[in-house]
């Protein structure tokens, strides 16, 4: 819709942002019926935030059963979202956890509560298993697990939303969001100049930038956020292995690892779940510690012997974090608060598009450990 005619358009909801969080946003907005303006200030895909990249894991397991019951219902709206865009998704691979630090037995334990399927290894077995990789715990295997393509989720989330209705406004930045005669008044600013939206509904589904937006928007309701900068490596295969399974290990280490799909075929990538540095969206540098590098190589030698331990590529991306790890997603007026990351949101993405549009109708909660107050400053 050109922007003298978005103008005189009265929105039910206006998402900012349309990295994974707010593409899958759309989609749910749109589906049930809301109209709809997405807002992004790069293009889908960019490389400036969370969601790039052809890879992020989606899993079942979790050391609280709180989440081990939020996957299986992430899992059906992901289902949902394959059905609507006749796109898939997910690549199934199973998914291995171990090390002392992960408590297979534990995990195991957890699934069983919730009648999720897995097996219990001991290291041997695992071995004999999968033997392009090292134990040396019990290793706990479930088959509901794979890699999610994150950039092809955000293409197809967005244009499924346009398709039933939503309008997209890309390389569109937000400089405003106040108070207006229908809600709230969004005013953005792109090449072709100014334009201004009349809202019922704001998300602010922008990832680090969240950071940026919230405070003057929520006052003491903000949430506490940290925004680090983490770093992920790609290893060649020294010969292709078909049975590669998403992992998890920790012990000394925090490393997880998979498939690295479209973006580098035939690659593992890999990366340390707790090791990044502070910075903001604005002034990250992409800078890759070498350190982190030493680091992978040296579990790639210990850990994952059918790699060469030479990395051809190393990136960066962004972890917006709580000081809980859970999430933020609930309304303040008519503002909602879209923060789901703390290094673990991607796989809950269609979920989260989903329940966002369950809080702009007024026909779902968020959970308790989801709302503003448990997390405002």
């Amino acid at each position: 819709m050109p922007p003298e005619q978005a103008e005189n358009t009265i929105y039910d909801v206006a998402v900012v942002g349309a990295g994974l969080m707010g593409a899958c946003t759309a989609w749910a907005l749109a589906r049930r019926g809301l109209r709809a303006v997405v807002l992004e200030q790069f293009q889908p895909g960019h490389p400036s935030g969370s969601s790039h990249g052809s890879s992020r894991i989606f899993r079942r397991v979790y050391p609280d059963p709180f989440y081990v019951e939020l996957t299986a219902r992430a899992s059906d709206s992901w289902q949902r979202l394959e059905d609507d865009t006749g796109v898939t998704l997910r690549t199934f691979t199973g998914a291995v956890d171990h090390g002392a630090g992960r408590e297979p037995r534990r995990l195991a334990s957890l699934l069983s509560d919730q009648s999720v399927p897995h097996q219990l290894l001991s290291a041997a077995e695992a071995q004999e298993r999968w033997p392009h990789m090292a134990f040396d715990t019990d290793v706990l295997y479930h088959p509901d697990a794979g890699v999610l393509d994150a950039d092809l989720a955000v293409r197809s989330a967005l244009a499924r939303a346009r398709a039933d209705g939503a309008d997209v406004y890309l390389d569109t930045r937000v400089t405003e969001v106040a108070p207006g005669h229908y809600g709230v008044l969004v005013r953005a600013a792109n090449a072709t100049g100014e334009m201004s939206f009349n809202v019922r509904h704001v998300v602010l589904a922008a990832g680090a930038w969240n950071q940026r937006l919230m405070p003057n928007l929520l006052g003491p309701a903000a949430p506490r956020l940290s925004v680090t900068q983490q770093q992920v490596v790609h290893f060649p295969q020294r010969e292709p292995v078909e049975d590669w399974p998403v992992m998890v290990h920790q012990d000394e280490f925090f490393v997880f690892g998979m498939p690295a799909g479209a973006a580098a075929p035939g690659a593992i990538k890999l990366g340390e779940h707790d090791r990044g540095t502070a910075t903001t969206a604005e002034s990250r540098d992409g800078f890759v510690d070498p350190r982190c590098i030493d680091r992978l190589v040296n579990y790639v030698e210990r850990f994952l012997p059918s790699l060469v331990p030479e990395p051809f590529q190393a990136l960066s991306c962004l972890y917006t974090s709580t000081p809980t790890e859970d999430f933020v997603i609930d309304a303040d007026g008519p503002i909602i608060v879209c923060s789901p990351c703390s290094g673990h949101g991607a796989k809950f993405a269609a979920y989260t598009g989903e329940l966002v549009a369950e809080i702009a109708t007024g026909t779902g909660n968020p959970p308790e450990r989801f709302t503003l107050r448990r997390h405002s400053r």
